[in-house]
């Protein structure tokens, strides 16, 4: 793991809320949508997160 995320970031543009986890080794952004009770894990590139604003970090 690169880097640790565990925050809430919301979309630029759209009414989207996306909970960012962690970036691997290679650069991809693994994160789930705040609203998927199934809480699946999907990977966007470090340039597509540029559309999204963080909003809330996790402590702990």
């Amino acid at each position: 793991m690169a880097h640790n995320y565990n925050c809430l970031f919301d979309h630029k543009q759209e009414q989207e809320l996306i909970y960012v986890l962690y970036e691997d080794l290679e650069g991809y952004i693994h994160y789930e949508y705040s609203d998927d009770p199934t809480r699946q894990v999907y990977t966007m590139t470090n340039k597509q997160l540029y559309s999204y604003k963080r909003i809330r970090w996790e402590d702990g």
